[in-house]
């Protein structure tokens, strides 16, 4: 099955809110439709069918509850939040509650391209959920057979050819650990720097690198191949404008998203970063919230790209 035939259903309180995602999804020929301004959604045809749900966080139901907390108790669909930026943290403790899938901040600059790659992981891992309670529940199968005496050769072979192919199903979304953490490499001479980044990134999760000067930043990243690179334009040896220079010459590493960051963010350094066409600047410090999003939007922007 396709992730196109798959049903997707946006839940706002106003169509301008999601029209944008909406004509991308209809463009991607997704099956989409929208519900605006809903407050009683019990007996809805479009909730039974749809496999994911965008909805607006701020929206409660006629009984005044989070309507995404009413759809995780009655629909089957995976879940995603959309908000504004002010409301980042709810919709973190929300996914890590289990009541939303994953979350969206909807800002003018946001990037719709993510949206499908963020629905195409969520199904991905639907799907593995669904092949692993298969081979449960073949296994229970198998045990009471065997237990029952009743069993002869071809059954066992039989039921071990159905767990073969789900266990081919569930191989196919299985990555090696490492592969599956991003590595993110900071490059900066200031311990200060380094830190608050090494700490917010090992609290969100990644994996992380720090190095202090442009060579080694240059040298690490060629080797490791990190997923993103934060790059402090104050380093030793090379600064970071020159030490992106070589890594954009070089084409083993020209594709590393880089950030600059800098806690002196001057008027000429913000210029250079323009030119020199990053993929981000940030003001350090920060907060997590503002770094994780950051991080996020870069993500999505590569994924959707190359997908």
């Amino acid at each position: 099955m396709s992730l196109q035939s798959e049903e997707i259903l946006l839940i706002a309180e106003n169509a301008n809110d999601v029209r944008p995602i909406h004509q991308f999804l209809e463009n991607k020929k997704y099956q989409v439709s929208t519900l605006i301004d809903v407050s009683d959604f019990s007996g809805l045809p479009e909730l039974e069918s749809a496999s994911v749900i965008l909805v607006n966080l701020s929206m409660k139901t006629s009984a005044h509850t989070p309507v995404h907390r009413w759809l995780h108790t009655h629909t089957q669909g995976e879940i995603i939040g959309l908000c504004e930026r002010m409301l980042a943290d709810y919709a973190k403790k929300e996914v890590k509650s289990g009541y939303l899938s994953d979350y969206l901040i909807v800002n003018p600059q946001y990037d719709i391209g993510r949206i499908e790659f963020m629905i195409k992981r969520i199904m991905e891992t639907r799907k593995m959920r669904q092949a692993s309670a298969a081979v449960n529940e073949r296994l229970d199968t198998l045990e009471k057979t065997v237990s029952s005496g009743k069993c002869d050769l071809e059954t066992i072979q039989s039921e071990i050819q159905v767990l073969r192919e789900h266990m081919k199903t569930i191989s196919t979304f299985i990555e090696p650990e490492e592969s599956r953490v991003p590595k993110i490499l900071i490059a900066s001479q200031k311990e200060k720097i380094k830190q608050h980044l090494v700490d917010v990134l090992k609290s969100e999760g990644y994996l992380t690198t720090a190095v202090s000067s442009g060579e080694e930043a240059v040298n690490t990243a060629r080797e490791h191949r990190p997923n993103i690179i934060f790059m402090d334009v104050d380093t030793r040896g090379l600064d970071g404008f020159e030490a992106l220079n070589l890594l954009r010459r070089d084409r083993d590493t020209a594709s590393i998203p880089v950030m600059i960051v800098s806690d002196n963010a001057t008027e000429e350094i913000v210029l250079k970063a323009k030119r020199a066409q990053v993929d981000g600047f940030l003001t350090l410090p920060t907060q997590q919230t503002i770094l994780s999003q950051r991080i996020r939007d870069i993500f999505f922007r590569e994924i959707a790209r190359v997908a």
